[in-house]
């Protein structure tokens, strides 16, 4: 799936945790569970994750990131077609 660089997934549990699953250029998986002590809301448990599979891409040195949300909200103020409002 990953031809250049990493390919982030989530899945998330009604406002409790999420896991992230990283696929590398050869293939292999990088399987990551959060659990917050909060409760948030479905969009803040999205940024949570790609928050944290920023920093695990980082950390593995890589260049490319594809991430993959079924959040519209988020992948749209990601990607600047949404302008995000102050708390």
């Amino acid at each position: 799936m990953a031809k250049n660089g990493f390919c982030m997934l989530t899945k998330h549990q009604k406002g409790r945790g999420v896991g992230i699953i990283l696929e590398g250029p050869d293939g292999v998986l990088i399987e990551q569970a959060l659990h917050f002590e909060f409760k948030a809301n479905n969009n803040q448990v999205e940024y949570e994750a790609l928050l944290a599979g920023m920093k695990l891409v980082r950390e593995l040195w890589a260049q490319i990131l594809t991430a993959k949300s079924d959040s519209k909200l988020v992948t749209g103020q990601v990607n600047g077609d949404y302008q995000a409002r102050d708390p």
